[in-house]
C-alpha cells in the first residue's frame, strides 16, 4: 500500500512535529521543502537519501495504518491515555519505520541536508504575520473564489447578432461583449458593425434616405452592406486556428425576415447564433442616448446638434416601419436570444453553451449609465516599511495617518454629488488587513433612497464594506515575507527570473499576475 506517499506534503518552516521517534528524526524527505540549488557532499547525500528511502518504504504501511505523524503547529496534542492506547496490529512494522529513521537521524542530526532546507534554515528571516495560502485550509471556503473555467469546454464558432433600433445602445453593448471575451476569456472577437460598413461605401457619411423604405437605390445598398458583413463574418471564423472564435454582428437585424436571411447564411457553416435585443421605452434614457450618437457619430459632425437630432428622430422613424421585435408573432422561440429592455429587465430564451451564457451573465451587469470608480492602494503596512513582500501585517503610523485622510476625502467628494448632495457609494476591500485598516475611518451613514414606483424607499448604508479575496495581493509562496535582498541571497535564479519578466513570473509556490 503506497497511499500514504501519493504526492508530496509541503510544510512551512514553522511547523511543529507530533511525538515519536518519527519526529526525532525530522520529517521523511518527500515532506521537505526543496527551495535551493547549493550543492552537498555526494556520499552525504547519497546516503540520507538511501536511508529515506529504506525509512519510508518500511513506513509505507505504518502510516496508511496509524494516521500520519505529521501536524500542524496549531494542533493539539493528545491525551496521555490515549496516547497509550492499544498498539495496532501492524506494530512490528511501525518499529521496524522507527529503527529505519533512527538512521536516518543519524545522518542527520544537524538537520536536512542544505539542499532541501527552507529559507529560514538556510538565511535568517522573520514572517511573523504570513500571507495565508490561497484556497488552503479555512480559505478553502472563502467566498467569491476565483473563476476557474475561463477556457470553454469545446471548440465555439460563436456569432451574436444585434437587434433593435437605432439609438437603443447596440453599439455600446457589442463592444462590451468583444472587449469581454477578449480579455476575461482570451477568445478571438471580430466587431462587424453594418453602420461602419455602409459608410465605407458611401464615402463617410450615411444618409437618413436609406433607410426609407421607398427609397429603392438606399435599400439596396443597405442590402449590400448586409452582404460584405456577412462575408467579412464569414471569413473570420473559417480562418484561424483558436480554440473559440466569436464574431459580433452590430446593426439593425430588426425584423424577423433579416434575421432569417441571417441565420440561413450561416447555418451550413455550423455557427451558433445568438441574437441580442435592445429595447428601451425609457424616454430619458432614449433621449440622453441619441444625444450621444448624435454628437459623436460622423454622420452629423457638419450640423448642429438640433439638427442632427432631428434628421435622426427621422432615421428612427423610417426604421420602426419594418421593425418587428423578437418572437414576436411566436415564429422564433426555437432561436437563442436575450432581450434586455431598458437595461433593467431580461428575457433570455434558450440560451446554452458556455459563451452563450458567459454574455448572458455579462448583459444582465451592464448599465446605460457611467459610474466613477476611485481606486486606492492601502497605506504604508509595517512590511512596506521593512522592505519586505506579502504577509499580512497591519499599518504602520503613516499608513494610518493615510486611512485618515482617505476617510474624509471619501465624505467630501466619493459620496457627494456634482450638486454636494450624499449619493449612494459602496466599498470593495481585499481580505487582507492591511486594505480594511485603510478603510477604517470611513463613514457609513445610512441614506434613504427613492425608488421607481411602486417600491417606494430604501435605506441605504453608505460605504457598506465588501471583502473580496480576488484582490488580494499575489501571493510569493516561499518568498513570502522577505525583502528583495533576502530573495537575491537565498534564490538568485528566482530573483533574475522576476526581473526578466514580471507580468509573467510565479513565485516558488506562490501565484503569478
Amino acid at each position: 500500500m503506497k497511499a500514504a506517499h501519493a504526492g508530496p506534503t509541503y510544510v512551512r518552516s514553522d511547523v511543529t512535529l507530533a511525538d515519536g521517534a518519527e519526529a526525532q528524526a525530522g520529517p521523511p524527505p518527500h515532506t521537505r521543502m526543496v527551495s535551493d540549488a547549493t550543492s552537498t557532499d555526494g556520499a552525504e547525500e547519497q546516503a540520507y537519501t538511501r536511508a529515506a528511502s529504506d525509512a519510508a518504504t518500511s513506513t509505507d504501511e505504518a502510516e496508511v495504518a496509524a494516521g500520519p505523524a505529521h501536524t500542524r503547529s496549531d494542533a493539539t496534542s493528545t491525551d496521555g491515555d490515549e496516547a497509550q492506547a492499544d498498539p495496532p496490529a501492524n506494530a512490528q512494522m511501525a518499529s521496524d519505520g522507527a529503527e529505519a529513521w533512527a538512521k536516518v537521524a543519524a545522518l542527520s542530526q544537524a538537520g536536512p541536508p542544505p539542499h532541501s532546507r527552507t529559507p529560514s534554515e538556510r538565511k535568517s528571516f522573520s514572517n511573523p504575520m504570513p500571507h495565508a495560502v490561497p484556497a488552503y485550509g479555512t480559505q478553502a471556503n472563502a467566498p467569491n473564489p476565483v473563476l476557474l473555467d475561463v477556457v470553454p469546454a469545446h471548440r465555439d464558432r460563436l456569432v451574436i447578432a444585434m437587434v433593435g433600433l437605432p439609438g437603443r445602445g447596440k453599439t455600446f453593448v457589442a463592444r462590451r461583449i468583444a472587449n469581454y471575451l477578449k480579455f476575461f476569456h482570451g477568445v478571438s472577437v471580430e466587431n462587424v458593425n453594418i453602420g461602419e460598413v455602409l459608410r465605407r461605401q458611401m464615402g463617410g457619411t450615411i444618409s437618413t434616405a436609406c433607410f426609407d423604405p421607398r427609397d429603392e437605390e438606399g435599400a439596396a445598398m443597405l442590402r449590400e452592406a448586409r452582404e460584405k458583413s456577412l462575408e467579412e463574418v464569414v471569413a473570420f471564423l473559417d480562418g484561424g486556428t483558436e480554440f473559440s472564435r466569436v464574431a459580433v454582428i452590430d446593426g439593425l437585424n430588426s425584423n424577423a425576415e433579416r434575421r432569417r436571411w441571417l441565420i440561413d447564411g450561416l447555418r451550413h457553416h455550423g455557427f451558433t447564433v445568438l441574437f441580442v435585443e435592445n429595447v428601451c421605452t425609457d424616454c430619458a434614457q432614449l433621449e440622453q442616448r441619441m444625444r450621444s450618437v448624435c454628437a459623436e457619430t460622423p454622420d452629423y459632425s457638419a450640423m448642429s446638434l438640433e439638427l442632427a437630432m432631428a434628421d435622426y428622430a427621422q432615421r428612427v422613424h423610417y426604421c420602426e416601419q419594418s421593425s418587428q421585435s423578437l418572437d414576436e408573432d411566436g415564429s422564433e422561440a426555437h432561436l437563442s436570444w436575450i432581450r434586455i429592455l431598458n437595461f433593467r429587465r431580461y428575457v433570455v430564451n434558450n440560451v446554452h453553451g458556455f459563451l452563450q451564457g458567459r454574455v448572458a451573465q455579462l448583459v444582465m451587469h451592464l448599465r446605460a449609465h457611467t459610474h466613477d470608480f476611485y481606486l486606492t492602494r492601502h497605506g504604508q503596512s509595517e512590511y512596506n516599511r521593512l522592505g519586505k513582500i506579502g504577509g499580512d501585517s497591519p499599518l504602520s503610523s503613516d499608513g494610518t495617518m493615510y486611512a485618515r485622510k482617505l476617510g474624509e476625502f471619501a465624505a467630501k467628494v466619493i459620496c457627494r454629488g456634482a450638486a454636494g448632495q450624499q449619493i449612494p457609494a459602496r466599498l470593495w476591500t481585499s481580505g487582507l488587513v492591511r486594505t480594511k485598516q485603510t478603510a477604517h475611518f470611513i463613514e457609513h451613514p445610512v441614506l434613504e433612497i427613492d425608488l421607481p414606483p411602486p417600491l417606494g424607499k430604501l435605506q441605504w448604508q453608505q460605504m457598506r464594506a465588501r471583502e473580496w479575496r480576488n484582490l488580494d495581493e499575489i501571493y510569493a509562496g516561499t518568498c513570502d515575507g522577505m525583502t528583495y535582498s533576502e530573495i537575491e541571497a537565498a534564490f538568485p535564479e528566482e530573483f533574475e527570473l522576476r526581473s526578466a519578466q514580471k507580468l509573467a513570473y510565479r513565485y516558488p509556490r506562490g501565484e503569478s499576475y
